[in-house]
Order: C-alpha cells, then structure tokens, then sequence
C-alpha cells in the first residue's frame, strides 16, 4: 500500500524523471485509482510539474531510499512518551501509576482490592464513552468483577474516568481511604485503544506492570546502560507482588516495550529468548495469563461449590468450569498439545549456513512485521551475515525508528544496532559472542510499504 501524504526531501528519484538541479519536495497520493501514482515535484520557487505511472511499473526503492524520510502521521504515542512526571495529583510511578499524597501521608498499600468484588466508576468525559465501556466490558466478561457506574452524587467509593494529560491510574482501590471517595483514572487524547484502555483500568483493579513481578529477572534482561537516569526507578521489581501461580507472560498486556524510558533509543529490554521479543509491549489486548491472574486475584473459584482442579495454567471464573491457555486442552486443561506462545509466523532459530530474508522475500514484506532470527552455530564457530539486499524505509527525523533492522552481534544480551534505508548492502558482519551466536531482528512500519526487503547469505566461520 502506498502511504498518502509521505514527503521526501531529495535529489532525484523516478525513472524518467528529470533531475533537478535544487533539492526537491515530492508529495506521493494515491490517486482515485489505486494502481496509479501521482507524484508532484519541483524545486524551490519552481512551477510543479505532474508524472503519473503505474505503480507496479515505479521501483518502490526509488522513491524510499533516496534522501530523509518525513511521516507527517506517525504511530500513536505510549504512556511513557506522553505522560508528565508530575500530576496535579501527585507523582507517577513507572510511567503511568499515581501515587497522591494523601495515599502517603495515610500510608496506604497500593494495590487493595475492591471490596466484594464491586468495582464502581463514573465516567466525566464522554467523548471516550464508548472506549471506555469496551474495556469495562471486556474484564467484566471475562472475571467475576462486578462493575457499576454511579453518578456524581454517589457515597461509594468509585473510578472517575476522566481526559486529562496522558494514560495514568492508581493502583487498586484507593477511592475507600479518600475524602473524596474517588479515584482518578485519566485516558487523555491517544489513549483510547482498547489495550490500553484495558491496561489502565487494570491499574486501578490491582495489577502492577509484568515486569516489575519478583521473577522477572528469569524472563527477561533490563539494560540498565540504556535506561534514561531518571527513569532507572521504573524498572524495580516489586517483591510484594503475588503471582498467584500465573507464569509469566512476555505477552501481557500489562508488559513494558522493548525501548521504553531508553535514554539513547537502544533497547531498554530484552528477553532471554530473543526470538520472542516481538511480544513484548502489545497493546492489542488483555493475554490469557492477565484474565487468569484476575480471577485468581478476586478469588472468582470461591463462587462455585466445587470448583474443577485446573491443570497446567487453567483457571476458573464465574462460570465454575476450566478455562484453558493456548496449548492446553480437555475438560481440566489436562492435555497439553503445544507452546503457551503462538509460533511465530517470521524468524525462528538458525542452526545451519544458507540464507535469512525479510517476510516474503522476493515478494514485498507485509505491513506490521516483527520478525527475531537467532543464529545459532556450531561450538567454536562464529556466524557471519553478509548482506546481498537491503532496502527498506529510510530514516525519519535521523533514525531508524519506524522500520529496521536491528544486529546484535555479541548474542542474546546485546543492545545491538539499527540499520534502515541501504545502509547494510554488501556488508559482512560477523559475531563477537563468547558463544558466536548472534541476532538479527526486523521490524516494518504498521501502516504502510515502504521498501523492497533484505537477504543475507549466513555462515559459519
């Protein structure tokens, strides 16, 4: 798909196009025709001229690869690149939990449940209205939590949903112990997605980030080198926290990203298998494992008389009957038939010398790809990727943001580096890891094509 309203500054790009003398703005649409390309160029003060092609007929790299690349609609923005410090209300704790002062000076444990199950809230901006009651809707389908919205006048203790600056909430019921008897949960402008909506009002249930679990550390890698200075605090475990026998999910909901807080851009985590980095940070939606961890957190089985014995990561809500995690199957999760993890459709472990491509290749990679690769070789060799094609979105605002190619050359806990545009064509990189291994992970832009792809031939050295 070709993006509508991409600007590029360069010198010359399409075949058949005139090169112009001056650097030159081309404004790329879609015409009403989806197999044409409109193109407008000139330079500065120049009258602009019309090309139209075909674009099966247009070398996409042409247009990427030439120059710095300008998206005027990037992706939207997470909490920890949207959210003050600092709140009217108090402070926010790793990125998006308010901890007030009157929470301090009444020495309140975060994290209180509420009381008979009974979550009330009261919804102040309805704008978000709709998002708001898809997430409600989803934890109260998928738990034993009652919710209730009250109104304005209302004695109980209540979640006041309201747009302020940025995506924050406090963290379980702390609406009992304020004068007010509320609490705030803020969904301010680009925090209406339904994972994140989800992951807020899973704040204010009772759940701390997945990695701040006291067995994180088994799981995943924290690169304190990359971690901004002032933000170091949001990456302490919380040794209180009560896994309640839920393993950990590298695919939560309530998991932090890849580069979350980084100082420098590199990664600020990274999982000890790194072919399942990808799954770190999504904010699709609630996982199995947080819908488990809810019902064993409100003690949902003490509804049932005889709650079934789930077996190997089951759980039991409001219904009284096992519910499964991917893998798992029979009438008490008995039956195991695979991975927790969903097999990756790209990347995957490479034990023997030949060739690793983008997705696809020779076909042009799909939007949204996230791709990890592990070479792995024998002991005493070391791998090396040599890069025959490489061509892919070309840096925007001076990085390699939006689409790259990340190599880590010293292995599995290696920051590594981020290539884009054809900065890796015909380069030889060979791994510097006691153990040779080394890592090779691509990600495309979600929204549009923007290059051809890559191969590299792998060897053993």
């Amino acid at each position: 798909m070709w993006p509508l309203g991409v600007f590029l500054l360069c010198s010359a790009v399409v075949t058949g196009m005139p090169p112009p003398q001056d650097p030159v703005v081309l404004n790329v649409t879609v015409g009403e025709a989806s197999d044409h390309l409109s193109i407008r160029y000139g330079g500065p003060g120049a009258t602009a001229s019309h090309y139209e092609e075909r674009i099966n007929e247009i070398e996409p790299t042409e247009l990427w690869n030439t120059g710095e690349l300008f998206i005027d609609d990037p992706e939207p923005l997470d909490f920890h690149e949207t959210n003050p410090v600092l709140t009217p209300y108090g402070r926010l704790e790793e990125g998006d939990l308010l901890r007030s002062p009157e929470e301090d000076r009444k020495g309140v444990t975060s994290g209180e449940l509420w009381t008979d199950r009974r979550y009330n809230y009261e919804i102040t901006n309805d704008a978000s209205r709709s998002a708001i009651e898809a997430g409600i809707k989803f934890w109260r389908d998928h738990s034993c939590v009652q919710f209730q919205e009250v109104s304005s006048g209302s004695s109980e203790p209540r979640v006041l949903f309201v747009a302020e600056s940025g995506c924050w909430s406090m963290l379980g019921c702390t609406a009992k112990h304020a004068s007010s008897r509320t609490q705030k949960l803020s969904l301010g402008s680009g925090c209406t997605g339904f994972g994140t909506v989800t992951h807020e009002i899973g704040h204010s249930l009772g759940f701390y980030h997945e990695q701040s679990r006291s067995d994180r550390d088994e799981h995943v890698v924290i690169m304190w080198d990359n971690v901004n200075e002032a933000y170091k605090h949001n990456f302490k475990k919380v040794d209180t926290t009560q896994n309640h026998g839920v393993p950990y999910d590298l695919g939560s909901v309530m998991h932090y990203g890849s580069t979350y807080f980084s100082s420098n851009g590199g990664p600020t985590i990274l999982t000890r298998n790194p072919t399942l980095q990808g799954l770190i940070g999504q904010r699709d939606r609630p996982s199995f494992r947080d819908v488990a961890l809810m019902n064993r957190l409100y003690r949902c089985e003490e509804l049932c008389s005889s709650p079934p014995p789930c077996q190997n990561g089951g759980y039991v809500s409001a219904d009284c009957v096992c519910h499964c995690p991917p893998g798992t199957s029979g009438s008490a999760c008995e039956t195991v038939r695979g991975s927790y993890y969903p097999a990756p459709s790209c990347g995957g472990e490479i034990s023997s010398e030949g060739t690793v491509s983008s997705p696809g290749w020779p076909a042009l990679y799909p939007t949204g790809a996230d791709c990890s690769w592990w070479v792995r070789p024998p002991t005493g060799r070391r791998a090396r990727v040599t890069f025959t094609t490489f061509s892919i979105m070309q840096q925007v605002n001076g990085s390699c943001k939006y689409e790259y190619l990340s190599v880590r050359l010293g292995g599995v806990l290696d920051g590594g580096e981020m290539y884009c545009s054809k900065q890796l064509t015909g380069k030889q990189l060979t791994s510097t890891s006691p153990d040779g291994d080394l890592v090779l992970r691509f990600k495309s832009y979600k929204k549009y094509f923007m290059g051809s792809g890559f191969v590299a031939t792998v060897e053993f050295v």
